[in-house]
């Protein structure tokens, strides 16, 4: 009896041994995964079949390490798709810039200016409805004038001179109307060819001629010259141009796919007749529907009367 009992009792005590070893083992194989760690949690030396707390805080350490570990591999992960999506993003931000810019003078192209365009005739029906709304309160309107630039004799200096002095006629004009406009409010293009467009602000119709007057002498003003360093030699041309504007008031109620072509229409009209019709070109032309006094430092302002569907010479300073 007393020798089975002996014989149960090691039975026992073999299985809590083997038992105990394969929890040392266990253990053994996850802090082997700590090994790459600076802090490596060193095994416990008992042989107590219990499991210590010393084995248990080391357990809890591994799989706090490896939760943190995922954490930070999860975030770099995440960091990563963030940082393309935002590449990507600015990538197609700037590719779209550069499809509004013209790539000779710097200037916006037609495609930006007819956007342009658009956007402010909403700005100012919004701004009409707010001033019919708010009658106790009123605001001021939103108005903006298109201008319509075609340089004169540039044709001649460009077959005269070659191409790349016609490129550089056109890159001057636009430093010309970059330095005489506000930036931020004033959204100036180069329309195609030798045409620019400019949209300008205003709150009195004379003072959006005045800005196409001071355009057009600037113009008239600038001295046009290349020089050729290897043949000592310098080229020439007076370059003028012919302006036509069209303000935005009797437009209010136009459709926004109507603005764009509505507008330049007029403009366009008002520029080729100071091209030809009543002046040899070097003109600022209005597309008005009254005839409207201001006080131009030149009598050179035409001003078309929508109503008749015809132009009358208006000479702009009420003293001549």
């Amino acid at each position: 009896m007393n020798e089975g009992a002996s014989k149960i009792n090691k039975l026992e005590e073999n299985k809590k041994i083997r038992e105990a070893q394969r929890k040392d083992d266990a253990l053994a194989e996850l802090l082997g995964e700590l090994a790459f760690s600076e802090e490596s949690v060193q095994a416990p030396e008992t042989k107590d079949a219990n499991v210590t707390f010393t084995t248990l805080d080391a357990a809890a350490h591994v799989m706090v390490k490896k939760d943190r570990e995922a954490t930070l591999k999860n975030r770099a992960i995440q960091n990563k798709e963030r940082g393309k999506r935002d590449a990507e993003t600015k990538k197609k931000e700037a590719a779209d810039q550069l499809a509004r810019i013209d790539s000779l003078t710097g200037l916006y192209n037609r495609r930006a200016h007819e956007d342009e365009l658009i956007r402010r005739h909403q700005a100012a029906q919004r701004s009409a409805i707010a001033k019919e709304n708010l009658k106790e309160h009123p605001i001021e309107m939103q108005n903006f004038g298109l201008i319509i630039i075609d340089l004169d004799h540039f044709k001649t200096a460009n077959d005269m001179n070659g191409h790349a002095f016609g490129d550089m006629i056109l890159q001057e004009v636009a430093h010309i109307l970059r330095e005489k406009t506000r930036a931020g409010s004033d959204h100036v293009s180069r329309w195609g060819g030798d045409e620019y467009a400019l949209i300008i602000p205003y709150d009195n119709v004379n003072d959006l001629i005045q800005v196409a007057e001071h355009l057009r002498d600037s113009i008239e003003q600038h001295d046009f010259k290349a020089t050729d360093e290897n043949m000592g030699t310098t080229k020439r041309a007076w370059i003028t141009a012919s302006i036509g504007v069209s303000p935005y008031e009797k437009y209010h109620g136009i459709g926004y796919d109507k603005i764009k072509d509505r507008m330049f229409t007029q403009a366009d009209k008002a520029m080729y007749l100071a091209k030809g019709k009543y002046s040899s070109m070097d003109e600022v032309t209005v597309n008005a529907d009254d005839a409207i006094t201001g006080g131009l430092p030149r009598n050179r302002v035409i001003y078309y009367d929508t109503k008749n569907d015809d132009y009358e010479l208006y000479k702009a300073s009420p003293s001549e």
